[in-house]
């Protein structure tokens, strides 16, 4: 089995019509932010809305006041 390459799921995405996808990273740990750069490359080969998963760490949904405040910026 070939890895999982990020740029693949983009260009299929384009190529299939789609007006705007939904990136994270680390599909092994369930998914997590995407990082500014993976956003960036996503949006530059993609050229429509590319929209964030936001999931600041891996295990449970139940975040702190911290955590959710962070994730708000």
């Amino acid at each position: 089995m070939e890895p999982f390459r990020f740029q693949d799921s983009v260009l299929a995405a384009a190529e299939g019509g789609a007006s705007r996808i939904e990136l994270c990273s680390a599909l092994s740990e369930g998914g997590l932010t995407p990082t500014p750069g993976l956003m960036r490359g996503a949006k530059k080969m993609f050229g429509k809305d590319v929209f964030a998963l936001v999931r600041p760490r891996a295990g449970d949904f139940l975040y702190t006041e911290e955590e959710l405040v962070k994730n708000e910026k």
